[in-house]
C-alpha cells in the first residue's frame, strides 16, 4: 500500500506527462515495472515504452525516474533508454535528466557497450521482470 503511494505520488511530482498517462485510452499505457533505489529514486516501465526483438531476446526499454527525494542527483526526473539482451548484459543509448521546471539539463545519445548485469542490482530487477528471469 505504501509503495503504490509512493508511485502515485511520483507520478504525479514528474508533472503533466504522468498526469496525461493516467487519461490515456491507450492499453498498453501502464506500469509494469517499478523499483525504489536505496537513495530515494523511482525507477518505473511502461508497458507501451517496451519494443521486442530477436523472439523476444532483445528488449529496449524506456525506464523513467522520479528523483525528488533523492539528494545524491541534482535532477528531479529522467527517462533512460536501455537495451536487455536477456543473457545477462544490457546497453544505454540515450539518457535526458529533467530539472523540477521540466527543462532538461543534460542529454545524451549513443550506442554504449553492453555491460554484464550486476546481481541485486536495479538492471538485474528489470531483467528478471522483463525477460522472465528468475
Amino acid at each position: 500500500m505504501v509503495r503504490k503511494a509512493l508511485v502515485a505520488l511520483s507520478l504525479l511530482a514528474i508533472g503533466s506527462h504522468a498526469i496525461a498517462q493516467e487519461k490515456s485510452a491507450d492499453p498498453l499505457d501502464f506500469v509494469i515495472w517499478e523499483f525504489e533505489s536505496v537513495s530515494g529514486s523511482v525507477f518505473w516501465v511502461n508497458a507501451k515504452d517496451l519494443t521486442y526483438e530477436n523472439d523476444n531476446k532483445t528488449i529496449t526499454a524506456w525506464v523513467r525516474g522520479n528523483h525528488y527525494s533523492d539528494k545524491t542527483v541534482n535532477y528531479r526526473s529522467s527517462m533512460t533508454r536501455m537495451t536487455l539482451n536477456c543473457s545477462g548484459s544490457i546497453r544505454t543509448s540515450a539518457f535526458t535528466a529533467y530539472a523540477a521546471n521540466g527543462r532538461a539539463t543534460q542529454s545524451w545519445n549513443g550506442y554504449g557497450s553492453d555491460t554484464y548485469i550486476r546481481p541485486e542490482t536495479m538492471s538485474a530487477d528489470l531483467e528478471q521482470k522483463l525477460c522472465g528471469k528468475k
